[in-house]
């Protein structure tokens, strides 16, 4: 972005992913994100002169009215970030390339592990022992669970398209399109079921395997999410580097994603096959 001179501005001067000239008047602020900020001789800024995360050039006879913020930073100066592949979308101003990208993917998987976190402490707390019922369930056939699992996310997408069409076409039925996103709802409870039960598994594994004693249940499953997205957690961390590390760190990203996958599936499947078979009956007892 640039302001020639004798050009007025009135109001803020933002770039966001690139750098920004000034030679002329702003009325506002002149901010640069991620890009350099170089003003000229005949450049006026009334507010702040603001660099984040590139340098900040300033002419001698340059006027800033404001305060100078300069937060300079090599790594995260994306105006002159090499782009490589997406050269092409430099232009349009994307923040979210190089060492950005690993800040922002890493932060964002830790919130998806605290989110998680909350949400299977919550199905332990509203109903524990159904939730061992269905490790159990997906511990004893891992391969026949997911299986279920895999089966019933292929015929959920057609059958709810299905049954809207037909709410629709019979006028009785609109009404009953309310229901639609319940079963969405109900969906996403019996994935997060399913998926609290085996981190849940997964987590006492681990325990018993380091002789750790926990009686903690949250604890444990908590244990167990970390160690099913870790894959991923450890490629975020290395994504922080240099982009010779991307063949590592994607490919630990795709084997963080089918582990979660499977995870989400298999307890999807236990759930399913705890809820529509039937346990063996007990033995008769003995007099």
């Amino acid at each position: 972005m640039t302001v020639d001179e004798g050009e007025v501005i009135d109001g803020d001067v933002v770039a966001i992913g690139g750098s920004t000239r000034v030679n002329g008047e702003v009325t506002g602020n002149a901010v640069a994100i991620g890009g350099g900020l170089d003003l000229g001789p005949g450049a006026n800024v009334h507010g702040d002169a603001v660099s984040i995360g590139g340098s900040l050039k300033r002419d001698p006879g340059a006027r800033i009215g404001g305060k100078v913020v300069d937060v300079g930073g090599a790594t995260f100066n994306f105006g002159r970030w090499n782009w490589g592949g997406f050269r092409g979308l430099a232009p349009f101003g994307w923040p979210f390339f190089g060492a950005a990208a690993g800040l922002f993917a890493l932060m964002s998987t830790l919130m998806r592990v605290v989110v998680l976190g909350v949400l299977t402490c919550i199905v332990l707390f509203v109903g524990r022992d159904y939730v061992e019922r269905v490790g159990a369930r997906a511990a004893a056939e891992p391969l026949k669970a997911g299986a279920v699992g895999l089966l019933a996310q292929l015929l959920f997408v057609p059958l709810l398209v299905l049954t809207t069409v037909v709410f629709i076409v019979t006028i009785i039925g609109i009404p009953l399109l309310i229901l639609i996103p319940f079963a969405l709802l109900a969906l996403a409870v019996l994935f997060l079921v399913g998926f609290t039960a085996v981190a849940f598994n997964v987590g006492r594994l681990v325990n018993t395997r380091f002789s750790w004693t926990n009686d903690n249940a949250y604890l444990t499953a908590l244990t167990g999410i970390v160690l099913l997205i870790s894959p991923v957690l450890v490629a975020r961390l290395l994504g922080l580097g240099a982009w010779l590390l991307f063949p590592i760190s994607g490919t630990l990203v795709l084997i963080g994603l089918l582990v979660e996958y499977l995870a989400w599936t298999v307890g999807l499947g236990a759930v399913a096959l705890l809820r529509f078979t039937r346990s063996p009956a007990p033995p008769p007892a003995t007099v």
